[in-house]
């Protein structure tokens, strides 16, 4: 998803959404409307590459921030579901 803005509101527009959350983790709620509404557009057009496919890399994240949502955040629980030791999960969130 492309961010209209520059990093800095980026980073203002995050800072925000995690100090005014009530969950351990970013909802999707939490993040202001425009950032929903350009993720949406982001989804429904699917990836960037002409024949949709994405690679190994990018399929790896995108599973791995699915699996930290539906166990809201919880990076032992991610861990394993995932199967990796919990050092290893750090590591691909921080290479992320």
């Amino acid at each position: 998803m492309a961010w209209p803005g520059n990093v800095r509101e980026l980073e203002n527009c995050v800072e925000q959404a995690v100090a005014m959350t009530e969950h351990s983790a970013l909802q999707l709620d939490d993040l202001p409307d425009e950032v929903r509404a350009g993720l949406a557009r982001s989804l429904m057009s699917g990836p960037a590459q002409p024949d949709g496919l994405v690679s190994l890399e990018e399929l790896e994240r995108l599973h791995i921030a699915r699996v930290l949502r539906a166990v809201e955040g919880n990076k032992s629980a991610a861990a394993h579901i995932l199967g990796v030791d919990r050092s290893t999960l750090y590591r691909k969130l921080e290479r992320g």
